[in-house]
């Protein structure tokens, strides 16, 4: 049966008060409705009570995993040369002088270029290449990178005097430091520090070291500066890695090629000195005549395990090393800047092998760009391709000059400090 209240007489009109019938209408409904969340709680199983327990993470969880090196070290383990530094040798016959404790102490890693692999070269190229398929705003600058450090402002003669105090024929690790800080501090894309680095580059780095007699002064020196080399490519790689397209990057980079000439030639003088020649360091101190034997053996050993035991074997690995940093130059630098130079290095490097295909390949990607430090003879090189004929002996002309060049303003360089090539 129905209920009453269905089966009444329906109204006729609407109530008199129409808000105050939805009101009541809305109120009823959230009644019940209440009614039956409670009932639904009520009759729900009990669960036991939730203690809430503070979560404690451990440092070890929180840390971040520290980057990979920049550097991959391999190399022969000496372990059987003292670490203890030693007393300083004075050749009092020569008045030379040397401390020989920093070769001591990087006595496993005198070659990083050789024994060693740039990690970060890898690294920064594929930043580039990620960078260069991201779809930039037309609109917007060039895509570079922006920093937040605030550009160097430098004057050229307080500049100059920046770039004289960081010349050194001997520790130039050390001499680098009054740049290494202007690196920290100043954007490495705009204002002056470019320039800083490029005038070190051009001018304090690649020095002759003319063989000496006896040979110890030379053989002592160049092995000194090779010790300086992993900390000069430890603290580009991580500037690198931070500023992956940075003018001051390509020009870290440009360092780094000169830097892997020069330890070419130190594994060249220590292959062929004779350790027995070293008179000098033989009548005053048998631990550091010791200490050349030992570095000569070990490494001799260390070519042989990795089939780099012939000269052309050794030049092939130190070309590699350096066509992976002028390529990276190429791949990576900002608007092109440095590129003309990496490839006149680069096609440079494949005519001394007697690539001469890959070089004319090489150069005729050269295009102009602000930096000019081989200006005239990437210019030599374009007159010569732009020719119908290629001229072999045009182009030796050219390379010839260059070497001219060098060899010139670098013995002026060396007479500014009182050097010759001669003197250590």
């Amino acid at each position: 049966m129905r209920p009453a209240l269905l089966l009444s007489k329906p109204a006729d009109a609407l109530p008199s008060h129409p808000r105050r019938g939805v009101a009541g209408t809305l109120g009823l409904h959230a009644t019940v409705l209440a009614a039956l969340v409670l009932a639904t709680i009520l009759s729900a199983p009990r669960l036991p009570p939730t203690t809430v327990m503070p979560v404690t993470v451990g440092l070890k969880v929180v840390e971040a995993a520290p980057p990979p090196p920049v550097l991959a070290r391999t190399g022969p383990a000496l372990s059987d040369v003292e670490a203890a530094p030693f007393t300083a040798a004075v050749f009092s016959g020569s008045s030379f002088t040397f401390d020989p404790s920093r070769i001591r102490g990087h006595r496993n890693i005198l070659f990083p270029f050789l024994t060693g692999e740039l990690t970060f070269l890898g690294e920064i190229r594929q930043i580039a290449e990620t960078d260069h398929r991201r779809l930039h705003n037309p609109l917007g600058g060039s895509g570079k990178r922006r920093g937040t450090a605030a550009p160097l402002s430098m004057p050229p003669a307080t500049r100059e005097k920046l770039i004289d105090r960081a010349w050194s024929r001997r520790d130039r690790w050390k001499s680098l430091a009054p740049i290494t800080e202007l690196t920290g501090r100043y954007d490495g894309d705009e204002g002056d520090l470019p320039a800083v680095v490029r005038g070190h580059v051009e001018r304090n780095l690649l020095q002759q070291y003319v063989e000496s007699i006896p040979p110890d002064p030379r053989f002592w020196v160049v092995l000194g500066l090779a010790a300086d080399h992993v900390d000069v490519v430890e603290f580009a790689g991580r500037y690198a890695r931070q500023h992956p397209s940075s003018r001051t990057t390509t020009e870290l980079l440009f360092l780094l090629d000169e830097l892997a000439q020069a330890s070419s030639n130190a594994w060249t003088i220590l292959m062929d000195t004779d350790v027995d020649s070293l008179t000098l360091t033989k009548a005053v101190s048998a631990d550091n005549l010791a200490l050349a034997r030992q570095l000569q053996r070990g490494y001799q050993t260390w070519a042989r395990a990795h089939a780099a035991d012939t000269p052309a074997s050794v030049e092939a690995r130190f070309d590699a090393v350096r066509l992976a940093i002028l390529t990276t130059i190429v791949e990576t630098s900002p608007g092109g800047y440095g590129a003309a130079d990496a490839r006149f290095l680069a096609g440079k490097l494949l005519w001394d092998r007697n690539d001469l295909a890959g070089a004319i390949r090489m150069w005729r990607e050269m295009r102009n760009d602000e930096r000019q430090s081989y200006a005239d003879a990437r210019a030599g090189i374009q007159r010569v391709l732009s020719a119908e004929r290629v001229d072999v002996v045009e182009i030796v002309r050219v390379l010839a000059a260059e070497r001219s060049r060098w060899l010139r303003e670098s013995a002026d360089r060396l007479a500014r400090f009182g050097f010759t090539p001669e003197t250590f």
